[in-house]
């Protein structure tokens, strides 16, 4: 005969709880997620970080690819200086740069645009910004501003330089320059560097393009 207490020492292991060992190799995956956790967490900050570095990156790389298509296409095409006085109109200094070129898109449709570009820095060594302008060409001074396009091409800039090679007059040698304020002609190539401030991100971009559509004087 059965009795309750023959049934009661056959019931399953699973049903009497845990046992010693099972507690201990519990406690020790325990511990052992535990100290995996700030691994986990530092991780997820480089990936972070990373992660924001190639977004900034590719900004800039976006930013050099823009300015590269349409500083080919640069067009030696003469304005109004503001002075009754005509001039190619093109101008550059170390941290700014003027030029016409078309554009098949643009804040006001297609046609020819005047590029305004600007190092943007502040004096407190805060980062710096690529600014763009941009504006309908007119060949003539109006009492009506063309309207404008103002944006950030690049941010986040530890350095941005413009230099400009070729001849501002006539027999003289090529070299590259800081400035360019010849009245009659395009420089023969333009170079643009820039450095990005974040550290995951620190490759400069240093790009030269031709001026393809210059007159060979």
């Amino acid at each position: 005969m059965i009795t309750n207490d023959d049934v009661r020492s056959r019931a399953s292991p699973s049903e009497a709880g845990f046992t010693l060992v099972e507690l201990l190799v519990s406690l020790s995956l325990l511990a052992l997620i535990i100290a995996l956790v700030p691994g986990a967490l530092q991780a997820g900050r480089r990936a972070w970080a990373t992660s924001a570095g190639i977004g900034q990156s590719s900004e800039t790389t976006v930013a050099l690819s823009f300015l590269e298509r349409r500083l080919e296409e640069a067009m030696p095409l003469f304005a109004s200086d503001g002075r009754g006085l005509r001039r190619i109109a093109f101008s550059g200094t170390a941290d700014s740069l003027d030029f016409v070129a078309p554009s098949p898109t643009g804040p006001f449709g297609g046609g020819l645009y005047r590029f305004g570009l600007k190092a943007a820095f502040a004096e407190d060594r805060a980062p710096g910004a690529l600014t763009l302008k941009l504006a309908l060409f007119q060949t003539r001074t109006t009492s009506d501003s063309p309207a404008e396009d103002n944006r950030v091409l690049a941010g986040n800039l530890e350095t941005l330089r413009f230099r400009y090679f070729g001849s501002q007059k006539r027999d003289t040698e090529a070299a590259w320059q800081s400035e360019w304020t010849a009245p009659d002609r395009l420089p023969d190539l333009v170079e643009i560097s820039i450095l990005s401030k974040d550290k995951a991100a620190r490759a400069p971009g240093i790009l030269r393009v031709e001026l393809r559509l210059r007159p060979r004087l």
